[in-house]
């Protein structure tokens, strides 16, 4: 253990990320759901008596960890194939005699969404075990059992957004739906095309100086329950606290083994568990991108926070504004993303026009755009001091509404009045009829007022330009 250590201790978390990539055969040029759902999978091994779902299109690498890398630690088998006999041992057979899947550490079990009704008292014998930690094998002796599950399927529909793979669990047998089964596989890892975006991975395997399934074994050996939980996280039972507490354990025994996590990374994984748990049991879904995640995405992509002004968000996308420049970089998080800056740069190629800022470079996540300032509203600030600061050049529309009648009773009776003391904070409501003007102008289509948001457009040198536009060309 002493050179994984030696290679991830005290590092930054980019540089610990991309060790494991690296000996897990993904590279750091993909998208940042990508990279989560893979971390995951790996520190899966680290989490007792509780499963994940990996369900998606064929040719996403479901599957793919655990048969190159780690198959001497998840054995395989066909969901159709599982029987009871398989699970605790044939009831004729002794004991001390017989293997079976609940005497496993771990276990991946594939192709679940397309076996028949003939597994369903074997679900039944999954779901007790993991919840009471025992099973009696070969029908006659009691056994702990400490097991750590993976169950992948495929789904064939096709995502177009974000919000599209609430579906996902659809494709998931209704045995395996069972709600007391969804406690002890409580996450739903989705593997699209769309949702990643192409894979890339290494062309050979990287030799380096350990091995991950000996790093995964040894860590297990020494895993110790935690609490990482606090009250402001608003958990609804126990239950669910226990859910999240064995997920955060195992991510982090990971990627800090002898080492405090930070509190951003807590509170950044518990928004990215959400979002995986949200798509089991939720009816929408939860998007993990926000503030409490912040953090934690900077620190995995690699970016220093000191460089940074401010951040914003979009559905798919990261908006940095860096201190030092007067750009903004859009990455994106998904393959929707992805799309999202194809789309925009392509128009912009092909429509340059004066009321968008200028798009100047493109790569496979990043689109970078000339820009001003975006409005206060939606920014991040990293920064305590600054954040504090933001807070007073928020839009407050009670207060600006004062500022109008005021301005009116001015108007009115011919009185003189300062400007600057009639300033308004934020940006007024009835700007949209301005906005509404830029849009047409920039990609020829009315968009109703409702429909405009003042976090896609940017204040340089106290014009408005056209930020975020994508939206509006679906919408044309």
């Amino acid at each position: 253990m002493e050179p994984f250590f030696t290679t991830i201790t005290e590092k930054k978390l980019n540089e610990k990320v991309e060790t494991i990539l690296k000996v897990s055969g993904v590279t750091k040029e993909n998208t940042f759901i990508s990279l989560v759902t893979h971390l995951l999978k790996i520190s899966q091994y680290l989490v007792k008596n509780k499963g994940i779902f990996l369900i998606g299109e064929n040719g996403t690498g479901k599957s793919y960890i655990y048969t190159e890398y780690l198959k001497d630690i998840f054995p395989k088998y066909s969901g159709s194939m599982i029987t009871p006999a398989l699970l605790i041992g044939d009831g004729r057979a002794t004991p001390n005699d017989t293997e079976c899947i609940f005497g496993e550490k771990a276990v991946l079990i594939e192709e679940i969404c397309d076996d028949d009704e003939s597994s369903q008292s074997s679900i039944g014998i999954f779901k007790d075990s993991l919840e009471s930690g025992y099973f009696k094998k070969c029908k006659k002796e009691n056994k702990e059992i400490n097991i750590s599950p993976v169950f992948t399927g495929n789904d064939y529909n096709q995502p177009n957004n974000l919000f599209d793979l609430i579906s996902c669990k659809e494709s998931i047998p209704k045995r395996y739906r069972d709600k007391g089964f969804l406690d002890r596989v409580p996450l739903l890892l989705p593997h699209n095309k769309k949702l990643f975006g192409e894979m890339n991975y290494y062309k050979s395997i990287v030799i380096e100086e350990f091995s991950l399934n000996d790093v995964l074994k040894n860590l297990r050996e020494s895993l110790k329950e935690k609490n990482y939980i606090t009250t402001d996280m608003e958990i609804g039972s126990e239950r669910e606290e226990k859910i999240y507490n064995s997920f955060l354990n195992a991510i982090t025994t990971l990627l800090y083994p002898n080492e405090k996590a930070p509190d951003w990374f807590i509170r950044g994984w518990f928004e990215l568990l959400k979002f995986f748990r949200s798509l089991l049991i939720d009816e929408k879904v939860y998007n993990p991108f926000n503030e409490k995640s912040a953090r934690l995405i900077i620190e995995i992509l690699g970016y220093d926070t000191n460089d940074i002004d401010y951040l914003v968000f979009t559905t798919n996308r990261l908006l940095i504004k860096p201190k030092e420049e007067n750009n903004i970089y859009k990455i994106a998080l998904t393959g929707f993303g992805i799309d999202e800056n194809q789309k925009e740069y392509d128009f912009y190629q092909n429509n340059m026009n004066n009321f968008i800022s200028p798009i100047i470079e493109i790569t496979k996540t990043i689109l970078i755009q000339k820009a001003g300032d975006i409005t206060p509203d939606k920014r991040i600030y990293l920064d305590p001091l600054n954040k504090i600061i933001n807070e007073k050049n928020k839009t407050d529309e009670e207060f600006n509404y004062s500022i109008l009648q005021s301005m009116e009773y001015c108007i009115d009776r011919n009185i003189n009045f300062d400007n600057e003391k009639f300033s308004f904070r934020g940006i007024p409501d009835f700007y949209k009829y301005g906005l509404s003007t830029i849009l047409f102008n920039a990609i020829g289509t009315n968009v109703p007022m409702d429909k405009i948001k003042f976090e896609d457009f940017i204040l340089n040198d106290e014009d408005f330009k056209i930020l975020n536009f994508v939206d509006y060309l679906q919408d044309s």
